[in-house]
């Protein structure tokens, strides 16, 4: 953590654009609202320093509406410029009345905390507990995003303690967070929930890490803020500041991989003057097959493209940004996942290598099977203050996530087997409380409503029902803050509406397997309505203690929260996965502590967890009336059977990551994930749960040399879970070998970097226990990636 000093100074200069001069007023403008400063990312491996000048301008109102910057080194101007806009005023007046004026504005940072005397000056410390979360957390900035770049959104955060990701039989993966999946995750973009088909295996979310100035991933329960979704994590993806200084600026990045021969190329342009602003972004991946150390991955080709563009307008106080974004994502599906019989399946599963690999070749050609994916999001965001007592933000949103998958079929047919259409629509609004003064503690208010609609519409074969859901929640979070910790308690209600629709023929396969009782759909036109209703009170309260200042400080979260069971949890058909029971809602009490401590020697958060979930919702292999594990053979191949089942579970486990002379030239890192889950109605260990990691990270930075980084990888056997309760046997645990090096480069005043990287250096055959490709082909082996970015 960094501290650092905030001063500011007032001053005027002669009248521009409505401003006062000093000796005109009756009445200077005065600060009223102070704000937090952040100290950048970028200019902490270099311990930078100084003053960022700024000229802004004061509205009748004590409102910031026009901010310039003067003088000041680059690297704080964003962070200087947000911060100002944040400013609050009583406004200057002339005769009386309060008029616009101007006033200088001067931000000193500091990568230590010193005192100033005299003058105006307001001190703020970099670990200030006003915007720290309570659950562990880890921020991923912009510089650090862009570093990852070309890789999607799972595998772009799998560096951080706690986080993995599982894959499926297509270049996609998805992220785990403590043991959670997707399904047990919210991930925000821009204020918004992502709403997408996040059931299945291979249903990665529709993301562009190039959208985000920043990630943040929080692990733990976040029910109360964000939602019944949040049980297990939230990602909140923040785009990077539109129209903080006038004039064109923007950013372009290019890479290449040499596995798979991807491609890759983005950019984004910002033009803003005065108070309106605009973007335009958009990127293209494209990707031949992708190879192991000793065969091709056939048909594992994919092409990802992303565009978007906001509009950005202030109105005095009130700031209104449209925004719109279309991801397209085209992948094929891995040849080896498919066979004629249980036979060859089990075949193919003790082979070393699939049975026609020595066959494939490599190209770009996406055949079938494969998918195809369109996500549209569309959102109106209105900031202003309301009552004089808080911000306000609104949010609306719509989206439609369309979902096409294709199998292996007679040329002639040319429709998707499976096709989903999901349409959402939100409305956010939020509100956040100015700061009061209760004695020697400082008292913050947040609250808020949602509300949610969406609606499912479903064609091909035998799957998932037509649906809609409707739901709202209302949500309260009060903090009161000490000069050395912070108490927070939260409370949140969650009310949903829901109603499949299921035909004739597939309700009556749910009666005749009792996952369904006619009397609690009503048939119309021979369309089975299934309503059902859920509500759900989720809570919070913690603490935060900084046990000595700057150096350490403690954390405890406790947390009540829920989960609604999905539509394709309660009626799903087809052959995988297969019939579940009825559902009731997941309800989950967790408890995590967590440590940060830092020093010039040593720096890093230890966090534990430990989560209680009733009603668990467990998806795993289905076992046959004699215990053996049981397939299912149709015309369409031999598939392995899952089902769904209500169980009690217990997570627990420990994350985090240590640092040892991070202010020096050369640090070490050790970055640790534990997790453990169990059945407890069994007694035994739960499948699919991830195997303990570890990641070892010597980096060493020189201002002249740039930036080089060694990792080790060591990922255990998953050595606790029953073999025969699984497809395959568990693979063996296995260590890789990475490496980067990096280097600043400026043309025209401008900078960017050029990198070069590498993963599974020493090209290790290995197996991944969250991978579905384990049951059939290994890993891809080296990957080497040349990456370009500039910024002007």
């Amino acid at each position: 953590m960094f501290s650092f000093l905030l001063q500011i100074s007032l001053s005027f200069a002669e009248p521009a654009q409505g401003g006062k001069v000093l000796s005109e007023l009756d009445q200077p403008p005065v600060l009223k609202k102070q704000v937090r400063l952040h100290y950048p990312q970028e200019a902490m491996a270099d311990s930078l320093h100084g003053d960022v000048v700024l000229t802004v301008s004061i509205d009748e109102n004590g409102h910031v509406s026009k901010v310039e910057i003067d003088t000041g080194l680059a690297v704080f101007h964003a962070e200087a410029i947000t911060a100002a806009k944040r400013l609050q005023f009583k406004p200057a007046h002339k005769d009386g009345r309060p008029i616009s004026s101007k006033t200088t504005v001067i931000f000193h940072f500091a990568p230590h905390l010193h005192e100033e005397e005299g003058g105006f000056s307001i001190v703020v410390e970099a670990n200030s507990v006003h915007d720290t979360k309570l659950q562990a957390t880890e921020v991923l900035s912009e510089a650090e995003l862009e570093r990852s770049m070309s890789l999607d959104l799972s595998k772009t955060i799998s560096s951080v303690a706690g986080v993995q990701f599982s894959s499926g039989s297509s270049d996609n993966s998805k992220p785990i967070i403590r043991g959670q999946t997707e399904r047990r995750l919210l991930i925000l973009q821009d204020g918004i929930r992502h709403a997408s088909q996040k059931w299945g295996v291979d249903h990665a979310p529709e993301i562009d890490p190039f959208s985000a100035g920043e990630i943040e991933v929080i692990k733990g329960a976040s029910g109360v803020r964000y939602g019944a979704d949040a049980i297990g994590g939230v990602l909140l993806l923040k785009p990077p500041e539109i129209g903080e200084i006038e004039g064109v600026q923007g950013k372009v990045l290019s890479a290449y991989s040499s596995n798979g021969q991807k491609g890759y190329g983005a950019g984004r342009i910002d033009w803003t003057k005065e108070s309106r602003a605009l973007r335009v972004e958009g990127n293209l991946a494209s990707s031949a097959d992708l190879e192991t150390p000793t065969y091709l991955l056939g048909n594992t080709a994919s092409e990802v493209w992303n565009l978007a563009s906001t509009v950005q307008q202030r109105f005095g106080e009130h700031q209104i940004r449209l925004n719109i974004r279309q991801y397209h994502n085209q992948a094929a599906v891995f040849y080896g996942i498919q066979t004629s019989s249980m036979e060859g399946r089990q075949a193919q599963i003790e082979q070393a290598q699939p049975t026609q690999a020595d066959s494939w070749t490599s190209d770009r050609q996406i055949d079938k099977p494969y998918q195809e994916v369109d996500h549209l999001l569309a959102s109106l965001h209105w900031n202003f203050p309301s009552f004089d007592w808080f911000d306000t933000e609104f949010i609306y949103a719509f989206q439609r996530n369309h979902r096409q998958e294709f199998e292996q079929a007679r040329e002639s047919v040319t429709e998707a087997q499976y096709d989903f259409l999901l349409r959402t629509h939100s409305l956010d609004l939020h509100f956040d409380q100015l700061h009061l003064m209760l004695g020697i503690a400082e008292w913050e208010n947040k609250f808020g409503v949602s509300g949610h609609f969406q609606e499912n519409i479903y064609q091909g074969l035998p799957l998932i029902p037509n649906f809609r859901i409707g739901s709202a929640g209302i949500y309260a979070i009060e903090r009161l803050i000490f000069p050395a910790g912070a108490l927070e308690l939260g409370l949140r209600a969650d009310q949903q509406a829901q109603t499949s629709f299921l035909g004739q023929r597939d309700f009556q396969a749910h009666v005749r397997r009792g996952s369904l009782s006619e009397t609690v759909c009503t048939v119309k036109s021979e369309v089975a309505h299934c309503p059902l209703s859920y509500s759900a009170i989720s809570s919070s309260i913690g603490g935060l203690w900084q046990a000595i200042p700057n150096h350490v400080e403690l954390k405890l979260d406790l947390s009540l929260a829920n989960r609604f069971p999905n539509a394709d949890e309660l009626y799903v058909l087809g052959t995988a996965p297969t019939f579940p029971p009825n559902l009731s809602k997941e309800r989950q009490l967790g408890l995590s502590p967590s440590v940060g401590f830092q020093n010039r020697w040593i720096t890093g958060e230890l966090s534990g967890f430990s989560n209680w979930i009733e009603d668990y919702v467990y998806f795993s292999p289905e076992l046959a009336a004699d215990g053996s594990l049981a397939y299912e053979v149709t015309i369409r191949g031999a598939y392995p059977r899952y089902n769904y089942a209500p169980i009690s579970a217990w997570f627990y486990g420990a994350d985090g990551s240590v640092t040892l002379a991070p202010e020096r030239p050369v640090s070490f890192q050790a970055v640790v994930s534990v997790v453990r889950g169990r059945n407890q109605d069994a007694s035994v260990f739960l499948v699919g749960i991830p195997s303990d990691r570890l990641l070892l990270n010597l980096n060493a930075e020189k201002e002249d040399w740039g930036r080089a980084q060694l990792s080790t990888e060591l990922v255990a056997k998953q050595s606790l879970v029953d073999e025969s309760l699984d497809f395959a046997p568990t693979p063996d645990g296995y260590v890789l070998l990475h490496a980067s090096v990096s280097k600043d480069w400026t043309l025209g005043g401008k900078e960017g970097i050029l990198s070069l990287s590498g993963s599974n250096l020493l090209n290790q055959s290995y197996r991944n226990y969250m991978s579905l490709l384990r049951y059939y082909a290994d890993e891809k082996g080296r990957d080497v990636r040349l990456a370009l970015s500039y910024r002007f």
